[in-house]
């Protein structure tokens, strides 16, 4: 187990360490970052298999780390967990793999992994 790396970028500090505290209670390893810097750092030296990214997408910042990271690894999954139930238009116009509404919880966020990184488990 924790094999897979999860890439969880956040303005939120509360919220990337509950996070990552779900991933590893599910068995992914994470990174979690408060900075475009730091994930743009982590990106050019370890492999992820899948990004999270919360609002932080739809800043400019956010913006660099998510085209960054598909010129890195183009088929790289990446989800966008938001608080909106309907995300804003710049985070829809990059087109993220997926983007689901914290509303929807914590077991939804887990199922999506599980799919976009294959772990059908």
């Amino acid at each position: 187990m924790f094999t897979d790396m999860i890439l969880c970028i956040s303005s939120n500090e509360e919220q990337l360490s509950e996070v990552g505290v779900l991933l590893q209670n599910a068995g992914y390893q994470s990174f979690q970052v408060l900075d475009a810097a730091d994930a743009l750092r982590f990106l050019s030296y370890r492999k992820v298999e899948l990004i999270i990214m919360d609002e932080s997408l739809d800043t400019d910042a956010g913006q660099s780390v998510f085209k960054k990271a598909r010129s890195f690894y183009p088929r790289i999954p990446i989800v966008c967990w938001t608080e909106a139930d309907r995300p804003p238009q710049n985070i829809v116009d990059l087109d993220p793999d997926v983007t689901l509404a914290r509303s929807e919880g914590d077991a939804a966020l887990l199922k999506i992994i599980s799919i976009l990184i294959g772990d059908l488990t």
